[in-house]
């Protein structure tokens, strides 16, 4: 029967999904190779009746031909998925554990797979670095604030400060009940 394997595949890759949503499990390759020989198998079944087709005039060859050309998208689309599927957990990987990749990790991911972490990590670095001065470090408050307000308490006299909410006078040892922005506090920083 057609899309057999590739419907195991996506069965295996839900599984996996629903035990742990980020885990990298071995890559399939014996499961992935069948459907890619169905694949190939499938196609030049399909060339062959197209061939036939041209020099007859029999149309119930076609019905065959759109049957096994929907089997080949079927195939394609769940290769790419699981492909996909696979590379989003080696991110997820990357931005939980930093650029050095697990060991644990390293026997479960094939050779492309590994080139791929290191384009990715290669790539982040060059995005980070390409900010500012010093560059920005994204691996830092991976967690959201609880509000984007805060309380900020004035150790040296420095005057008034402009928010984006108005002007708010900050004296030596003052506690400032404002609402100011953190993002405020962060281009003040700055400058």
């Amino acid at each position: 029967m057609y899309c057999e394997k590739s419907f195991t595949l996506s069965k295996e890759l839900k599984n996996q999904h629903y035990l742990e949503k980020h885990k990298i499990y071995n890559y399939n390759a014996k499961l992935v190779k069948e459907i890619l020989q169905e694949m190939h198998q499938l196609f030049s079944d399909n060339q062959k009746d197209v061939n036939i087709s041209q020099t007859s005039q029999d149309v119930s060859v076609f019905s065959a031909v759109s049957l096994r050309h929907s089997a080949l998208d079927h195939n394609r689309r769940t290769l790419i998925i699981y492909v996909l599927e696979r590379l989003k957990r080696i991110k997820h990987v990357r931005w939980k554990y930093g650029s050095l990749l697990p060991s644990k990790y390293k026997s479960i991911l094939t050779e492309k797979e590994l080139k791929f972490h290191k384009d990715y990590n290669l790539a982040l670095s060059e995005c980070m670095e390409s900010f500012g001065s010093g560059g920005i470090d994204l691996n830092q408050d991976m967690q959201a604030p609880s509000s984007l307000f805060v309380e900020v308490v004035c150790l040296k006299n420095y005057g008034t400060f402009q928010s984006s909410f108005g002007e708010v006078n900050l004296t030596e040892n003052s506690k400032v009940n404002a609402n100011i922005h953190l993002s405020d506090i962060r281009l003040s920083n700055t400058s």
